[in-house]
């Protein structure tokens, strides 16, 4: 192997490394799905305008414009339900704040937006049962572990997931196992990137490994394993801090 040849693959694979570091986004036209960290950005423009406070507003307005009437098309993309999607485009454009602005020099403003890709992504949840105290005092007593990890096999990208099941065909985690400031957060769980920082963040330094395989639409875990993750980490599971981990950036 020449020297070039050498490089060529030192350099691929610090590409591969710096990629495989980075949150998990998809881009849909001005959206920005950012499934790392459950965020929506997208933007609005202003025309050329003298003054710069008609135009800051002009741009916002703008953008929340787009995101009404954009948010219905994502869901439908995620295969999501459309029926109150007009209700939940109202709530993410008013609870989305102005994170960035930039000034071009010919008058025109771009209003940068964040919003919450959860509400926008909303499959609907299942009604929240809640541990009841002797159950919570012997999750307290048993809990181990910084997170839950699941190393997901079969999937492309990052997938909507409302329910994961075990080998056995049983639903074992779903949206009535998340306390309602949880799931408002993160879902069920969020998606990451092995080796990234966001995933470090997220789930810690001592997070409880499980492997899933994503095939027909549904994501299943060994039984025994999902038993042991059940067992050593209730909390975690109710506060929603569930990883989903793609292998790579393909």
């Amino acid at each position: 192997m020449n020297r070039w040849n050498a490089l060529s693959l030192v350099v691929l694979s610090l590409c591969a490394h710096e990629l495989s570091a980075q949150p998990v986004v998809e881009a849909y036209d001005r959206f920005e799905m950012n499934w790392s960290n459950m965020r929506l950005r997208y933007f609005g423009e202003s025309g050329a305008a003298k003054n710069l406070d008609v135009a800051e507003k002009e741009a916002t307005d703008q953008g929340l414009l787009y995101a009404l009437a954009n948010i219905p098309k994502i869901r439908g993309e995620k295969g999501v339900s459309v029926e109150n999607a007009e209700n939940i485009a109202h709530a993410v454009s008013k609870q989305s704040y102005v994170f960035n602005t930039i000034y071009f020099s010919n008058g025109k403003v771009r209003v940068e937006l964040d919003g919450s890709l959860a509400l926008a992504l909303d499959p609907g949840r299942k009604p929240y049962v809640k541990s009841s105290e002797g159950e919570a005092e012997a999750a307290a007593d048993s809990e181990t572990g910084s997170g839950v990890v699941i190393q997901v096999k079969g999937a492309k990208g990052p997938q909507l997931i409302g329910e994961i099941h075990d080998s056995g065909g049983d639903l074992v985690y779903s949206s009535q196992d998340v306390s309602p400031d949880a799931y408002r957060k993160n879902l069920i769980g969020r998606w990451f990137y092995k080796n990234s920082s966001e995933l470090k963040s997220f789930a810690g330094g001592k997070p409880l490994t499980v492997e899933a395989e994503y095939r027909d639409g549904k994501l299943v875990v060994d039984k025994e394993a999902w038993a042991q993750v059940k067992k050593f980490t209730p909390k975690l599971l109710n506060e929603g801090r569930v990883a989903f981990v793609l292998p790579a950036v393909r």
